[in-house]
């Protein structure tokens, strides 16, 4: 039998003006970041895949950066988790989660296309306290989707988004 120490490895990347950084005791690969593009949305950011060492996609962040302030509800993470479900059959139930060590949201789902089950975490990022809404509002999100492996959730657990400080925060 053969056991691992688990040893954690880090890991860090930048996107644009982010600096991405966690933690895996597996062996990733982060491919380039690329420009984050929604079809029949003015969001932008980032999007960023992890690999495992057979080239299977592990994680999917994406630092997706709306274009007007929102407010930071549980209601409206549940929405866009929602929308970023691999099925849209049914609507699972949400859990509160630390994320960016900001409380965000997931979702777990199993996909009949790939006989997996599916993560998906967001929380906001960037946010603020706006008087108009007398509430907690943000311009940014990050969203964490993928396969339910080890390998998510030590990102999930480890993940930290920072913006460069020579970049504007929204």
């Amino acid at each position: 039998m053969l056991t691992s120490a688990g040893i954690a490895l880090d890991y860090m990347t930048e996107a644009g003006p982010y600096t991405v950084k966690f933690n895996s005791s597996q062996d990733l690969t982060i491919l380039p970041p690329i420009p984050h593009e929604e079809t029949g949305s003015h969001a932008s950011g980032w999007d960023i895949t992890v690999q495992d060492n057979q080239s299977h996609q592990v994680a999917l962040m994406g630092i997706i950066e709306e274009e007007s302030i929102v407010p930071v509800s549980n209601a409206l993470m549940d929405m866009l988790l929602d929308n970023n479900l691999e099925t849209q059959t049914t609507k699972p139930s949400k859990k509160n989660i630390k994320l960016n060590g900001i409380d965000g949201r997931m979702v777990e789902e199993y996909s009949p296309i790939w006989g997996l089950n599916f993560k998906i975490a967001i929380a906001p990022f960037g946010q603020s306290y706006d008087p108009f809404y007398n509430r907690t509002t943000t311009k940014s999100f990050i969203l964490l989707k993928y396969v339910n492996l080890r390998a998510y959730d030590e990102i999930a657990d480890s993940l930290n988004i920072t913006k460069n400080k020579n970049a504007n925060l929204h």
